[in-house]
């Protein structure tokens, strides 16, 4: 094979690629005498999944461990999907960890959805050096205090998301099994995603560095009561300084409480587009019902389905105009100076149609001579 045209291995690499994009099996052939250079853009992500009878986890694992891949260089982010079928064992989180790092593989990001099982690897020399962004999603029975314990393994981790979810007959539930050693956070994490609120309640509940969080993410979250007693706490209240809300609205009028944030500077909404001015009039509103000013720098809107929109209804924004050109505005948010509008379609960024963009500056006229308004 190795002395195969460089042409016919181009080939035949579009061809498994357009045939079977998802599977590494379709890349087995991939060896320092096979794989040109000019394909190693290939491998910057790996987005991989084990379901019932298919596993290309186990195959990309083998792959990576032979002496002969060159592609491992080029790898930025893996995402593993192993999830249990036909009461076949899989690798729990544990062993996934242990096996890429002993491989010499260095991506930045991370993502595992996998049993929980054990978190740590045996030997901390073989820790994950390079990865700053790390997305935790497991079925089972997690340990919420040794998976925080074993954090250390990325010394340089920066964000971190958490989700449980069930899987087959399996529950995914939090436990807090005490524990004797001490939760030591690596230096530079500084973010956290949640997906359910209890999440939240087990932080408050064990003896934990909140202070450490000073950005939080809520994805999906519909139900409050929870978040707002993690938003009060005192710690939280005076560290946090960025807040996403991740789809997060609905139809219904939501009852969290953002009055005791602050030092909160910026707030993301990422929203579908039906909904996303009248979050950021419910969230406002719930910034301001304290008192005293507010920390509020920029609000950064991202909507989801832009390329769908309708511009009939524009009241929702003519009624945010009015508001942020309120002649109290400067009194509630006097630092704040940028609302900036982005599209997302499909977990991608886009740009936002030029009629939906002329439709919002027509009717923010106030922001637009203020200089607030940033539409990309």
């Amino acid at each position: 094979m190795s002395t195969l045209p460089g042409e016919l291995v181009d080939a035949i690499i579009d061809w498994t690629n357009l045939e079977s994009p998802p599977s590494l099996a379709a890349y087995a052939l991939v060896s320092k005498q096979w794989l040109p250079r000019s394909r190693y853009h290939y491998f910057a992500s790996i987005n991989l999944t084990r379901d019932r009878s298919t596993d290309t986890v186990k195959t990309f694992l083998y792959l990576i461990a032979s002496p002969l891949v060159t592609f491992i260089s080029s790898v930025r982010e893996v995402q593993l999907h192993h999830r249990s079928s036909y009461a076949i064992p899989v690798f729990s989180a544990g062993d996934l960890i242990a096996l890429l790092s002993s491989s010499g593989i260095y991506p930045t990001r991370l993502t595992l959805d996998c049993h929980f099982t054990q978190f740590g690897i045996q030997n901390e020399r073989n820790s994950f050096t390079s990865i700053t962004q790390l997305q935790l999603s497991f079925y089972g029975e997690v340990s919420l205090e040794k998976l925080f314990i074993h954090l250390s393994i990325f010394p340089f981790l920066e964000s971190l998301s958490l989700a449980v979810h069930n899987a087959g007959s399996e529950l995914g539930w939090i436990s807090l099994q005490p524990h004797k050693k001490q939760i030591e956070l690596p230096p530079n994490l500084h973010e956290l995603s949640v997906h359910q609120p209890s999440i939240l309640r087990c932080l408050t509940s064990i003896e934990f560095p909140l202070a450490r969080f000073t950005a939080l993410i809520l994805q999906s979250i519909h139900l409050f009561p929870e978040v707002n007693r993690y938003l009060t706490n005192d710690v939280i209240s005076c560290s946090l300084v960025s807040l996403t809300l991740d789809n997060c609205i609905t139809d219904e009028v939501p009852d969290f409480d953002l009055s005791h944030l602050d030092v909160l500077q910026h707030l993301h909404i990422q929203q579908h587009y039906m909904w996303t001015a009248i979050a950021v009039l419910e969230t406002l509103a719930s910034i301001s019902r304290s008192p005293s000013p507010r920390a509020l720098q920029t609000i950064a809107l991202l909507i989801y389905g832009i390329d769908s929109i309708d511009c009939e209804d524009m009241a929702p924004w003519r009624e945010l105009d009015a508001i942020l050109a309120s002649s109290d505005s400067h009194i509630k948010w006097p630092q704040l100076h940028r609302l900036s509008v982005r599209g997302h379609n499909w977990r991608l960024p886009v740009d936002v149609p030029h009629v939906f963009s002329r439709a919002v500056r027509e009717n923010m006229p106030s922001s637009v001579e203020r200089g607030m308004l940033v539409i990309s």
